[in-house]
């Protein structure tokens, strides 16, 4: 009888160990997940790191080895009729949440302008701005272009407010353009989520380098004063 006593001690013991080993190594495996929008590192010289990726820093050519996909560049004219150059990455896995990011990159002026003298055709949007395609042969000479922001928008979920308070914590400001898009600031790291509470859009998550925070926070606050006139 004892004998079976100590038999069964010994295998729950065992069956303890087994169970604690497999719980650790799960919250290791869940340790060692990157590339998640709340994984943001700000390095000694200021510069935001996101992605495996330094704003300011690192190329186009870098995120491209990193997710091992080909992007679709395109070049834009806005309203204001400034240009502007832009790598759109379609369904990327980032930490098991399927993605697009969306790169702004630093190019010259005087190049963007030879950018669109040499553009193949135009696309007009419905926001007036329109969309320039470029040749596949200028698209490779872009590779080493320094990526200026980064855009990531989740697609296989859906985020709201205590989710992202949850992830980031409290915004310095949040910042509503309408009754149903609120931007949540973070300037310590160089954030600003874009969440829509009609659920019609997806939330947007840009990324820039704290030194350049002020100017999108200075343009969201011109627009609410905008709106915030047109409805006195």
């Amino acid at each position: 009888m004892l004998k079976k006593i100590l038999l069964a001690l010994i295998v729950l013991i065992a069956l303890f160990f087994l169970e604690f080993q497999q719980t650790l190594n799960k919250n290791k495996s869940i340790d060692r997940i990157t590339d998640l929008p709340w994984q943001v590192s700000i390095n000694e010289d200021g510069s935001s790191t996101v992605f495996n990726q330094t704003i300011g820093k690192s190329t186009l050519s870098d995120f491209q080895k990193h997710v091992k996909r080909e992007p679709t560049i395109s070049l834009f004219r806005d309203q204001d009729t400034s240009l502007s150059l832009e790598a759109l990455f379609e369904k990327i896995d980032f930490g098991g949440i399927i993605s697009n990011v969306i790169l702004k990159l630093e190019v010259p002026e005087k190049e963007l302008v030879m950018l669109e003298k040499n553009a193949l055709r135009k696309k007009v949007m419905p926001t007036g701005a329109y969309e320039l395609k470029l040749s596949t042969e200028t698209e490779t000479k872009l590779a080493n272009k320094t990526i200026a922001s980064l855009s990531y928008i989740p697609t296989s979920i859906q985020l709201d407010a205590e989710m992202i308070k949850l992830r980031f914590g409290e915004p310095d400001d949040i910042i509503n353009t309408d009754d149903k898009i609120s931007h949540f600031l973070y300037p310590k790291i160089g954030l600003d989520i874009i969440l829509n509470l009609n659920k019609r859009a997806k939330e947007v998550f840009q990324y820039v380098n704290p030194a350049d925070f002020d100017r999108l926070q200075k343009k969201l606050y011109g627009v609410q004063r905008s709106e915030n006139q047109t409805m006195r």
